[in-house]
């Protein structure tokens, strides 16, 4: 077993081992993943946040049987990881701290001295993992998966504003005006990592998702996006993938306006039901439980010392 260091992408045998990977690894609630694709990763390693270095994978038997991420965010150094869970106990446990033993010098090179890593649903896989190998860390709650709970609660935008939905935001100026207000009602999380437009534009036209923005004036100051997905499961899900407006514009009951229209879209144009669901931040289960979701299962993160992760000594390539 040897940690890989530099993989940038090029090589379609490891994209292919790669999606495989995500997808085992995003077994707990597979109705809510997203099925990775190699295509899906090569375009990772095309994204302008993609730095070298930044991913470590996990070699045993010339097959790629885990990997690890490692990233500066607002709030400092985040981490995830898989490791194949087809692999025998002992093996995961091995290959975890292998993989936790380089992120905890990727973290130390970065200036971080804590880490925050992203451990999956609670009691899930990844989850599990983590706890049989670290010590001295603390949980935090990450976010809740949210499923619709059968009646959605109508809404209308407040005066002075309007919805419209754009199913292909090719003007360019739609889209910029939607990358602006993503990071402009997320830039307060510590996990925000700013979105650019390019990646933005690469990421629309690969998943197709539909848009509801809310305008004032002809600019776009919040929106609802709902993409349609093959999950890891097999079946076909849609999310609200993101519901943003901006600060300066909220209060007013525009988010429960685009909620209003994503979901009573995905009810009557998409026919799905059973399979909705969206993913809300700390804080605010309340106001998506007002409109017709339910708490489902949450998510959770671990932060650690750098100096408390595993110190192990694997052959690094």
């Amino acid at each position: 077993m040897r940690v890989l260091e530099g993989y940038a992408g090029g090589d379609r045998v490891v994209d292919e081992q790669l999606a495989q990977l995500y997808n085992r690894c995003r077994r707990d609630e597979p109705w809510s993943q997203r099925a990775m694709t190699p295509d899906d990763v090569a375009g990772l390693f095309q994204s302008q946040w993609f730095e070298p270095g930044m991913l470590a994978l996990l070699e045993l038997g010339g097959r790629v049987v885990g990997y690890s991420w490692t990233w500066r965010s607002r709030g400092g150094v985040e981490a995830s990881l898989c490791v194949d869970p087809e692999l025998p106990r002992w093996l995961r446990l091995t290959g975890a701290e292998a993989l936790l033993s380089w992120a905890r010098r990727r973290g130390a090179e970065m200036g971080g001295g804590r880490l925050f890593i992203w451990a999956g649903y609670r009691y899930g896989y990844t989850h599990r993992l983590l706890v049989q190998v670290l010590t001295g860390f603390v949980e935090v709650h990450g976010s809740t998966l949210m499923r619709f709970s059968g009646r959605v609660r109508r809404a209308e935008p407040p005066p002075g504003y309007e919805i419209a939905m754009v199913e292909d935001p090719a003007e360019e100026e739609v889209l910029r005006g939607i990358v602006d207000v993503y990071n402009a009602a997320f830039s307060r999380y510590e996990w925000h990592f700013p979105r650019g437009y390019e990646d933005a534009r690469r990421e629309f036209r690969r998943r197709r998702p539909v848009f509801f923005t809310a305008l004032r004036g002809g600019e776009v100051v919040g929106y609802a996006e709902l993409t349609r997905f093959r999950a890891v499961d097999g079946g076909v899900s849609v999310e609200v993938a993101v519901l943003a407006v901006k600060p300066e514009h909220q209060g007013r009951g525009l988010g429960k306006a685009l909620l209003y229209r994503a979901v009573t879209y995905a009810l009557e144009a998409m026919g799905v039901r059973e399979r909705l669901f969206l993913v809300s931040v700390p804080g605010l289960e309340g106001f998506y439980a007002s409109m017709g979701f339910s708490p489902w299962r949450g998510s959770v993160g671990i932060k650690i010392p750098v100096g408390a992760l595993p110190s192990t000594s694997y052959p690094w390539t």
